[in-house]
């Protein structure tokens, strides 16, 4: 990843409360996690909390809720009721 990826990537975290340098972790962990076939890649965004609607494609894939206060979610199982808020 070049570090504008990075950065781009960062930034939906950012916006959520946590630190650029925190968020740049993140990333890098979560790339690190996909390149070595232990999931969270493909993070994806919506309006509204996913428990119970969306169904995550990978364990440790990260969810950004959009509607009203952003939040951020991580899936900690395969099926649309494993998710945990982090912010």
């Amino acid at each position: 990843m070049t570090q504008a990826e990075i950065n781009a990537a960062a930034n939906c975290f950012v916006c959520l409360g946590m630190s650029l340098a925190e968020a740049q972790i993140l990333v890098l962990l979560n790339a690190v996690s996909a390149a070595s076939g232990g999931g969270g890649s493909n993070n994806i965004s919506g309006a509204g909390e996913p428990v119970g609607v969306v169904t995550p494609d990978a364990i440790n894939q990260f969810y950004r809720d959009t509607d009203g206060t952003p939040s951020l979610w991580q899936s900690t199982g395969l099926t649309n009721v494993d998710w945990i808020q982090w912010a």
